[in-house]
């Protein structure tokens, strides 16, 4: 007899070869790898995005505490999948 598998389980067997692929892999950022800019002409917030991204992420005010949270998104990225606590940072919509 054949076992029935549920679209949700084969949609999760599909992608599981994925998440451990995430799990080997090693970021090894440094702040020189990313790009800080204001978030418009003459804004005192800025946004900051790694060199390879397509994608800002959000800052905060002020151009030294916006390195800070890349340092601590570089130390969250340090640690191992399913460790990693990314729910701090933020996308920028324009």
């Amino acid at each position: 007899m054949r076992r029935i598998i549920s679209d949700e389980q084969r949609k999760i067997n599909e992608v599981k070869h994925l998440y451990k692929k995430q799990q080997k892999k090693k970021f090894n950022y440094s702040i020189d790898d990313f790009f800080v800019e204001p978030t418009y002409a003459g804004s005192i917030e800025f946004k900051w995005k790694h060199k390879d991204w397509k994608t800002w992420m959000k800052g905060t005010k002020g151009f030294n505490q916006t390195k800070s949270i890349i340092k601590n998104y570089i130390s969250e990225c340090k640690k191992p999948y399913g460790k990693r606590d990314l729910s701090q940072f933020h996308l920028v919509f324009d």
